[in-house]
């Protein structure tokens, strides 16, 4: 994603003007931004509402670009779908069930937000919310085949 982004929507050659560094997931990334050890990183709401408050810059934002970046993926074996269709039907029911009480109940999403987001303010929370709240498709919906 990261090359294409920067090849085709950037005009910059990834082994020439740029030097890519992986750093893992957010928690890493945000240090690193704030030492100076890298000029540049890639963050995932919340984080990157973090940075904005700590002063940093957004360069660029993925859904202005009309890129769609998955945040979480669910997948399985066709045959796992096929040894337990049980289970596969009540992940399916757990993940709607979660995603209605996130659209319908902001008080309750936001305490669980606050749960696995540690260290995020109250506002960092309502921000995260009202993005993810426009965001969220009603439904997980099934990626195309290719």
């Amino acid at each position: 994603m990261l090359t294409y982004i920067l090849k085709r929507r950037l005009g910059l050659d990834p082994t020439r003007d740029v030097k890519v560094v992986r750093l893992g997931d957010d928690p890493s990334i945000l240090p690193a931004l704030e030492h100076g050890a890298v000029d540049a990183g890639m963050l995932t709401t919340p984080a990157r509402l973090m940075a904005k408050k700590r002063g940093f810059r957004e360069l660029l934002d993925l859904d202005e670009l009309g890129l769609r970046y998955p945040y979480v993926g669910i997948s399985t074996l066709k045959a796992n779908v096929t040894k337990n269709p049980e289970t596969t039907v009540k992940l399916i029911r757990t993940l709607i069930d979660g995603i209605q009480v996130f659209k319908t109940s902001k008080e309750d999403s936001l305490v669980a937000m606050k749960r696995y987001l540690r260290g995020a303010s109250g506002e960092i929370l309502e921000d995260t919310y009202g993005y993810f709240g426009s965001r969220i498709q009603n439904f997980p919906i099934r990626p195309s085949r290719q």
